[in-house]
C-alpha cells in the first residue's frame, strides 16, 4: 500500500466534498476516542475475515505509526500523554 497516495487521496476527498481538511490532531483525538470505546473494538471483527486473527492494539499502533503520521498538520496534544496511560 503507498501510504503517501492514501493520504494525498485522503486529503482531496475533503476538497471536493468541500469539507474542512481534517488534520493529523484531529484524526489522533477521534481515534483515540474509539481506541476507548468498546463498541468500535467489536465493530472492526466485521471487517476482518473470519479467521483473521489480530490484536487491535498493535493495530491500532501500527496504523497510527504508518498512516495517521503522515496526515498533515501538528501532533495531537495530548496524543503522548493519552498512550501513556493506557499501556
Amino acid at each position: 500500500m503507498n501510504t503517501e497516495e492514501v493520504i494525498q487521496l485522503f486529503q482531496e476527498y475533503f476538497l471536493k466534498c468541500q469539507e474542512p481538511i481534517v488534520t493529523q490532531a484531529t484524526f489522533e483525538k477521534n481515534l483515540w476516542e474509539k481506541f476507548n470505546h468498546p463498541e468500535f473494538r467489536q465493530d472492526m471483527h466485521a471487517l476482518l475475515a473470519v479467521d483473521q486473527e489480530w490484536n487491535f492494539q498493535t493495530a491500532f499502533f501500527k496504523v497510527h505509526e504508518e498512516l495517521i503520521t503522515l496526515i498533515p498538520g501538528e501532533e495531537w496534544k495530548d496524543w503522548g500523554e493519552s498512550i501513556g496511560k493506557s499501556l
